[in-house]
């Protein structure tokens, strides 16, 4: 079971009320999405919790920033002094 799929059903057993016959709620067929990317993944836990416990943002953004000529920290020498971008840059 992905995530969607998981949301979903917890949204579904969500409807069922204490008195109401068991099974008697409408069941909504969910939509046919397609499975969630690492980087959707990512995405929605930092929107949701404001930590992702799975995976990095960073990695997600490493590539792009590579080829502009950013290094990580295992790239930046250590002799070199370092810059430290203020945020937001003003």
């Amino acid at each position: 079971m992905n995530r969607r799929e998981a949301l979903w059903q917890a949204g579904d057993a969500a409807l069922e009320r204490e008195g109401q016959l068991p099974g008697t709620h409408v069941a909504v067929q969910p939509p046919l999405l397609p499975e969630l990317s690492p980087l959707e993944n990512v995405a929605y836990d930092m929107w949701a919790t404001g930590i992702s416990t799975d995976d990095h943002p960073m990695r997600h953004a490493r590539e792009a920033l590579d080829s502009r000529g950013c290094c990580g920290w295992t790239g930046s020498p250590r002799s070199s002094p370092a810059r430290v971008l203020k945020w937001p840059a003003s």
